[in-house]
């Protein structure tokens, strides 16, 4: 797990720091054999799902984003049913129900992680680790993909941009509900989206008002929503 972690963070400089790749490979090999690390929860109503209470208190501001639904409407993709209730467009009981677990780390992430360090890398070795990525995240789900889907979202960019895209995208659903999420698209900017409202998505949580009044001297300047933090500039 802690090997797993650091692939994830030598991920995150991967605007920083031209051998982050390497690094990022290193750890998944010391990580390989992971199984998924999760947060157990039951039906009682205390020690329930945290989306579970969220849709339970929350239902006016619950919906899955247009992204993800488009994105797997468009590829008809057998896991939508599974992640999505497609009736109201909210997370479905594999993220919502009141015992569902609450994944921190998955063998399914660690994969994405190698296939895009690899793919930076030029490996042609990236295609079969993203195809395995895939087929981990529909076994998460009881589901094994098709000869057919496999072939048709194949890893097939002529350079690591191009198949960025395609593994951001493929990794976006996998990770649908995660914060993980926000996070690849700070550093990569993939996918292309629009604000709900203004001009600009926000990229930060803005300092606590405790860390304002007791460590103030130490908080930067003129931070705002908006301002990148040190790994994504």
């Amino acid at each position: 797990m802690a090997h797993a972690l650091k692939a994830r963070y030598y991920l995150h400089l991967s605007k920083r720091d031209a051998g982050y790749a390497d690094k990022v490979l290193a750890e998944v090999t010391l990580a390989s054999g992971l199984t998924d690390a999760q947060v157990p929860f039951t039906t009682v109503e205390t020690a329930s799902n945290p989306w579970y209470q969220y849709y339970r208190d929350r239902f006016d501001v619950t919906m899955v984003g247009s992204w993800v639904l488009d994105a797997m409407t468009t590829m008809a993709d057998p896991r939508k049913p599974k992640f999505i209730d497609v009736t109201n467009d909210l997370l479905a009981d594999h993220f919502s129900a009141a015992n569902a677990p609450v994944t921190l780390m998955s063998n399914t992430e660690l994969l994405f992680m190698q296939a895009e360090a690899q793919s930076e890398k030029n490996d042609a070795g990236a295609a079969l680790t993203y195809e395995a990525a895939i087929t981990s995240s529909f076994g998460e789900v009881g589901l094994t993909p098709s000869a057919t889907y496999l072939t048709a979202n194949a890893l097939t960019g002529l350079d690591h941009t191009s198949r960025l895209s395609q593994i951001i995208k493929q990794k976006g659903i996998a990770l649908l509900s995660q914060p993980e999420c926000f996070n690849d698209w700070r550093r990569t900017g993939i996918p292309v989206l629009t604000p709900a409202s203004g001009s600009s998505i926000p990229r930060r949580f803005i300092y606590p008002q405790t860390e304002l009044s007791y460590n103030g001297a130490n908080v930067p300047a003129n931070t705002t929503l908006n301002t990148k933090v040190w790994w994504d500039n």
